[in-house]
């Protein structure tokens, strides 16, 4: 009873402010999107377990396990999905807010469900979407939850990015549509907006804060090239409640500088969260960026562009050792040299034949680094007392 109070509660503070009612249904189109981002046959495939050997987050390290009966069940599956992100979208925009509500929390939960069935959808675009999900559904003071958040996600993506791979642009998808110092200026210019000038988003200055949003718009507008049209479209919806907001003549009546922060206890305590799963990386890794366990709480923005060597051997005597795997290599830039993906691929191995004797080393390095660093170095992976996708927590390499 006290949950189905709370959210009552949560309905009632949506239903009082028709920016949040708006924001509900472009929360719902960020679903709409998502369909059209996973509609293609590689996703299809790996929601019904054809194709290649699957990587697994390390909370469901059996995820293989979990797959539909067949592609047509992933695709219509998919296509259910979609219908009901539109008719969310429908009963936002006619303030039919309670039922609203249920239906993007059940799109929230489903997404969550498709993430975990594979690390594959460990992208920023998935992990931004949620964060601010939660905030909709579940956290008090949701306008000045939402501002400080999304905020939080600029500043924390600017954190990964002081450093020569992001301003050197050797970390980016595909080449700008220009280059040199009018390139450098300008990755220099997003680590400044997304530290410093990201901050006229909360700032109650007519002029600074819809100079601060075009910059807002422009910045995806020009990385669609690059990353393409999801993240770009996703980020679009996420920040449409600054203008929602805005657009309400209250909104400018207190004569304050800046927003205020939340001052209910819960919203205070969730944007905390947020910023310890973006320090304990930094905290725990001298170079976060080609590590895979410690990365998974945190944002991952193209702060750097890895290279690295994988062996795998298989012990066949005491003096013989042969090759005993071939791994199959992820093609994104944030997972290629991700540790979680090969050591899943050696959990699968090993789950084939427990007998075997596998000796796994990896061995990574930043693209514009001189010299690889031992990034695992695990003896005898089939026979380890722990789940072997946290052999990165217990076995590091020195």
């Amino acid at each position: 009873m006290a949950a189905l109070r709370y959210l009552r509660y949560q309905i009632d503070e949506i239903s009082k402010d028709v920016s949040l009612v708006l924001y509900g249904a472009f929360l719902c189109l960020t679903h709409v999107l998502t369909f059209m981002f996973w509609n293609n046959r590689a996703v299809i495939n790996l929601l019904a377990g054809a194709g290649r050997i699957e990587s697994c987050w390390p909370i469901f390290p059996n995820c293989a396990a979990v797959k539909l009966p067949s592609s047509m069940a992933a695709s219509a599956m998919l296509w259910i999905y979609l219908v009901i992100a539109i008719i969310g979208i429908l009963l936002f925009i006619f303030r039919k807010v309670s039922a609203g509500y249920l239906i993007l929390l059940s799109l929230t939960l489903f997404k969550l469900l498709v993430v975990l069935k594979s690390y594959t959808f460990m992208g920023n675009y998935h992990y931004m979407a949620l964060w601010v999900s939660v905030a909709y559904l579940f956290i008090p003071d949701k306008v000045k939850t939402l501002f400080y958040l999304i905020i939080s996600f600029y500043m924390g993506a600017g954190l990964i990015k002081f450093n020569y791979e992001w301003l050197s642009g050797a970390s980016l998808l595909k080449p700008a549509i220009w280059s040199g110092w009018l390139l450098g200026l300008s990755l220099l210019y997003v680590v400044l907006f997304e530290m410093c000038f990201c901050w006229g988003l909360v700032v109650k200055r007519r002029w600074i804060f819809w100079l601060t949003l075009v910059q807002v718009f422009a910045f995806h507008a020009f990385s669609w090239h690059i990353v393409g049209f999801y993240y770009p479209c996703i980020m679009t919806c996420v920040t449409s409640i600054y203008w929602l907001k805005a657009l309400q003549k209250d909104y400018w009546d207190d004569d304050y500088f800046l927003l205020s922060l939340p001052k209910i206890r819960a919203a205070f305590i969730f944007l905390i969260v947020f910023w310890i799963c973006q320090i304990v990386p930094k905290v725990m890794r001298a170079n976060p960026a080609v590590d895979g366990i410690m990365r998974i709480p945190s944002l991952n923005m193209l702060d750097a562009r890895t290279e690295c060597q994988i062996n795998l051997f298989e012990e066949i005597d005491d003096r013989t050792r042969m090759d005993g795997f071939h791994f199959n290599r992820s093609n994104a830039v944030r997972t290629k040299c991700d540790p979680l993906v090969y050591l899943s691929q050696v959990y699968y191995s090993c789950k084939r034949d427990p007998d075997q004797k596998l000796h796994l080393s990896l061995m990574s390095r930043l693209s514009t680094d001189d010299r690889f660093s031992k990034v695992l170095e695990i003896h005898d992976a089939c026979h380890k007392k722990y789940n072997l996708l946290w052999a990165e927590i217990f076995e590091v390499a020195p």
